[in-house]
């Protein structure tokens, strides 16, 4: 994989795990990378998101000051009314795509996209705005084709080999920073400054997934809650290793 046409990836970027992975991949892989950031949501996570964007701007600048584009912040607070709790936000990646080539794709000739591959309402529900039926983030794939023609690619981790499984896009990411620099990514729904709540999916799943790449004990993140201890965490273990496991919003919700 290169960039042989010389064009930038535009990436949305929020600090999280997959987002960080695809821009960290991308960049190792030799393309030139614009990370924007939609900032919207609740105070609480857009801190950790912005603490863990720092971490990496100085990261990646350090590492690859000839492909990274300096990194812009913009006002995505439209994405909210899209929210109805601001957890949960139906529909936001469709709106995340039209606002990024609507916005930046296609005026400035960028021809690609990327994007952290979200598994959940917001990535399924675009396969009704598409025909294609496939899975995860094909069906924004499918939806930028159906909207905006052959010449634009999607891209996401699973460019890079990755399943849906959360510790597929971990292993991904050490790959690229390492493991000690991976710990540095915020994935916490909850609104707790600073500390992870331990509690909601992403923290569950991180805290498996890390485990499971990284070993017992690599896991240093701050959380309120040790996520080992919820009733879901059991139940990650068992989608991790493969099981089909039937988890709703309710067995994980804080």
């Amino acid at each position: 994989m290169g960039n042989p046409n010389k064009k930038f990836i535009h990436v949305t970027w929020s600090g999280g795990i997959d987002s960080t992975g695809v821009v960290a991949q991308l960049l190792w892989k030799g393309w030139m990378v614009q990370p924007i950031t939609l900032l919207f949501g609740r105070a609480g996570y857009k801190e950790r998101e912005a603490i863990a964007r720092g971490y990496f701007t100085k990261y990646f600048q350090s590492m690859y000051p000839d492909r990274l584009l300096p990194p812009k912040t913009v006002n995505g607070n439209f994405l909210d009314q899209f929210s109805h709790d601001g957890v949960e936000i139906t529909r936001r990646n469709k709106h995340i795509l039209d606002y990024m080539m609507q916005r930046y794709v296609i005026p400035e000739d960028g021809y690609y996209i990327g994007m952290g591959e979200y598994i959940g309402a917001d990535t399924w529900v675009v396969k009704d705005h598409v025909g294609a039926h496939d899975a995860d983030s094909r069906y924004l794939a499918a939806y930028l084709l159906s909207e905006y023609g052959l010449g634009y690619r999607f891209m996401a981790l699973n460019d890079f080999g990755e399943s849906r499984y959360k510790a597929d896009r971990v292993r991904l990411l050490v790959d690229a920073v390492g493991g000690q620099n991976a710990l540095q990514t915020t994935n916490c729904m909850s609104n707790h400054y600073r500390k992870h709540c331990g509690q909601c999916y992403k923290c569950i799943e991180r805290h498996v997934a890390f485990t499971e790449i990284l070993g017992e004990g690599f896991d240093t993140t701050e959380y309120l809650v040790d996520p080992a201890t919820t009733a879901a965490f059991p139940l990650y273990i068992r989608q991790q290793a493969g099981e089909l496991v039937d988890l709703s919003w309710k067995d994980v919700r804080t």
